[in-house]
């Protein structure tokens, strides 16, 4: 005695041959040449890989969590550094104090630099002078 059973695969849906042996042992071939059990292991063996694909993703959301509330905490940190209450303080305006301290540090070590040359090149010609002014002098003696 044989029947046919309709079996959804996917999207579409897949006759089944079956007698009562293969119905027993869940070995029913469909038009693809698959039995039942072949089509069971494959979809525990995706339930594997989803289920480790899950595990991998949660702890990727944990730990994001992690350096969130990490990043959180060091704001905090520099808005209090900065005379704010960490509650209030708003990103863009602690950036922006942030931003604006960077430039004048900046500023401050262009003017020293430049101040700092223009000490050197005053050096220079004092010394330059006075190496004049020396052999100057060394050629009146003689």
């Amino acid at each position: 005695k044989g029947s046919i059973r309709r079996k959804r695969s996917g999207s579409t849906v897949t006759p089944l041959v079956l007698n009562e042996s293969m119905v027993e042992h869940g070995d029913a071939v469909g038009d693809d040449g698959r039995t039942e059990k072949d089509e069971n292991e494959d979809r525990l063996f995706e339930l594997r890989v989803a289920r480790s694909r899950f595990v991998r993703a949660e702890e990727m959301v944990n730990e994001l969590r992690k350096e969130a509330d990490a990043m959180v905490a060091e704001f905090d940190a520099v808005a209090e550094y900065l005379g704010e209450e960490p509650r209030f303080a708003k990103t863009q305006e602690i950036f922006a104090t942030v931003h604006t301290f960077i430039d004048q540090v900046e500023k401050c070590q262009h003017e020293n630099e430049e101040m700092e040359h223009k000490r050197k090149i005053e050096e220079q010609k004092k010394a330059g002078t006075l190496e004049k002014k020396r052999s100057s002098k060394g050629d009146k003696e003689v």
